[in-house]
């Protein structure tokens, strides 16, 4: 499974740091039958054959260093999620 990954940590103020990603992912996911072969029909929606899946899983996460002690961070990601079709 290739992938690539990009993102830019930037500084917006002394303490607070702001970073946006993005992430590309190709998967081939491999087609297996189920053992039970009343769940093989493509018919009824259970296709268990090879699929290609690829997308972008963009991203931003925010964090604050209140102090040396005390770090907040919040982040944020539309997730690439691969399916069985």
């Amino acid at each position: 499974m290739p992938a690539l990954f990009i993102e830019d940590r930037m500084a917006l103020t002394h303490g607070i740091t702001l970073t946006p990603g993005v992430r590309y992912d190709y998967v081939r996911s491999k087609g297996v039958p189920n053992t039970a072969s009343v769940y093989n029909d493509p018919a009824a929606g259970r296709d268990y054959s090879a699929v290609l899946h690829h997308g972008l899983t963009p991203g931003v996460n925010f964090s604050w260093r209140v102090d040396p002690a005390l770090e907040l961070f919040v982040g944020w990601a539309y997730t690439f999620c691969a399916r069985y079709r």
